[in-house]
């Protein structure tokens, strides 16, 4: 947190990621992720609009729409005896279609742009495309918006549903009040699948973090699955646990100027889909998850999901 709300002493202007990243997705980060204030702050107000609690209310009938014809087409896939893969039945569909209503990608092209989205952030991951490929995405579409609507929400959702699949008495437990506990498991949603990795930041002079001092010009970098299982802030921080209350996670970052813009609407799309999961999906069986190879990104690229045998 402290190095999230301290812009002038941890700049994000000269790389964001531990590592190498891909000239082409450097280049696209430049537009917002990788400034400081006060560009960013401009940029960040021209963005902010689509963000917002009302704008969000505005959109949150389409949400309910979507997620309930997608879990009710999952539901009737399972009825067949098929073995499905949860990520493509249910957990891309979801934010890739809300996300790409929300900045006019036409239809069209929405599988196209999601496919991109993956390809960016698995930087490392063989299966995806080439860096041109890459590129051509951000030149021509508002790639970091919906990057940041897609995966993000998408890993989110299938980290949480395997942890719910794990552990069937917390489904039990918000089957009694899923309007009264569903705020509070959100949370742990989200702390649980901690799906961004890291972000970097170079510090501008000498400073120190928690008694450890930095000295300018060095690099030091945020771990976001570590803040969130800090046995300093959290009970019990390795366990799974949806009536987890407080719960002051860093799963949308720490705090400051880069605080993740989609907030709202990343709860607004988890509320309406595990509602209606946790209210009709009978019991299942996951296989082992299929995970990315990515730096930035903590997500399951696969993961067979079908009906419980016994």
């Amino acid at each position: 947190m402290q190095v999230s709300r301290n812009p002038e002493i941890f700049s994000s202007e000269d790389g964001t990621t531990l590592g190498y990243m891909p000239p082409d997705a450097e280049y696209s980060t430049k537009f917002f992720i990788a400034l400081d204030p006060p560009r960013h702050t401009r940029y960040r107000k021209l963005i902010s609009s689509a963000f917002t609690p009302r704008q969000i209310q505005r959109a949150e009938e389409q949400v309910r729409a979507n997620a309930t014809r997608i879990v009710d087409d999952f539901v009737a896939d399972l009825q067949t005896g098929e073995t499905l893969d949860f990520v493509d039945a249910v957990s891309r569909k979801l934010p890739m279609q809300t996300i790409s209503q929300m900045i006019g990608i036409p239809e069209a092209d929405r599988e196209a742009v999601a496919y991109a989205t993956e390809a960016l952030f698995g930087t490392t991951d063989l299966e995806y495309t080439s860096l041109e490929e890459r590129a051509e995405f951000f030149y021509t579409q508002i790639g970091i918006l919906h990057s940041a609507g897609n995966d993000t929400t998408k890993q989110t959702t299938s980290h949480a549903f395997k942890a719910l699949v794990e552990h069937p008495s917390q489904i039990e437990w918000l089957r009694e009040d899923l309007d009264g506990r569903m705020s509070t498991a959100i949370e742990e949603f989200i702390r649980w699948g901690s799906v961004v990795v890291h972000f970097a930041r170079r510090a501008t002079r000498d400073t120190e973090i928690a008694g450890t001092p930095i000295a300018a010009g060095e690099k030091v970098v945020m771990f976001y699955s570590s803040a969130n299982r800090d046995e300093s802030v959290f009970d019990n921080p390795h366990a799974f646990d949806v009536t987890r209350d407080p719960n002051h996670h860093a799963g949308f970052g720490g705090g400051g100027p880069h605080h993740c813009l989609g907030a709202w609407l990343a709860r607004t799309e988890l509320k309406h889909l595990f509602r209606e999961l946790i209210a009709k999906v009978p019991p299942v069986e996951l296989g082992e998850p299929e995970y990315g190879h990515s730096a930035l990104i903590h997500g399951i690229k696969r993961m067979t999901v079908r009906l419980a045998t016994s």
